[in-house]
């Protein structure tokens, strides 16, 4: 098994002897010193992909792949799949931000965004449901903690001039402390 040292090292040598070679020219108009392409490919000794540099539907993108060639963790911009609903915060749609993904690929299991006026952080369980969050904006910040099956159990919620903490039992009743919504 390689290092990521020695892929690295494998990166910087196809770069070199592409430089070398002059192709850079060849695939685009590039200026000496310079290699343009769409996407740029890590693979194993098997050839299964590891990691990738590419530009994708909102913008570039750098994924991580494990083994068998599964996405593990994504950096890019993205269109974002917050739990906007239970926080009340209403993220822009698109942002940079950094998905980590399990085994099943179902769901990210882990969401970094970074949205026009807003930021947060979404945890979700091995059934793809979110179960824990923190959101902020410029006039809100809200903790999160979900049942297991993703239904809202408490919401800790600061605003400008207010706080306030709301309890759900699984049965629907809820409980107020502080501002109510």
């Amino acid at each position: 098994m390689r290092t990521q040292g020695t892929y690295l090292g494998s990166v910087l040598l196809i770069v070199a002897v592409l430089l070398l070679a002059g192709i850079p020219r060849a695939v685009g108009q590039a200026s000496p010193g310079t290699v343009q392409v769409n996407r740029l490919e890590l693979v194993d000794d098997q050839g299964v992909v590891r990691a990738s540099l590419a530009m994708g539907e909102y913008g570039p993108a750098l994924t991580l792949c494990d083994e068998q060639g599964k996405t593990r963790v994504k950096l890019s911009d993205f269109e974002h799949e917050l739990p906007t609903t239970d926080t009340g915060l209403h993220p822009a749609e698109f942002g940079p931000g950094l998905r980590i993904y399990d085994d099943s690929m179902t769901k990210p299991r882990v969401v970094l965004s970074l949205c026009t006026g807003s930021s947060g952080l979404v945890l979700a369980n091995s059934s793809g449901n979110y179960t824990a969050s923190l959101e902020a904006n410029e006039k809100t910040s809200v903790c999160s903690v979900s049942y297991p099956n993703g239904e809202l159990a408490v919401r800790l919620k600061a605003r400008e001039d207010q706080a306030g903490i709301t309890a759900r039992t699984q049965a629907g009743a809820t409980r107020f402390w502080g501002y109510s919504e």
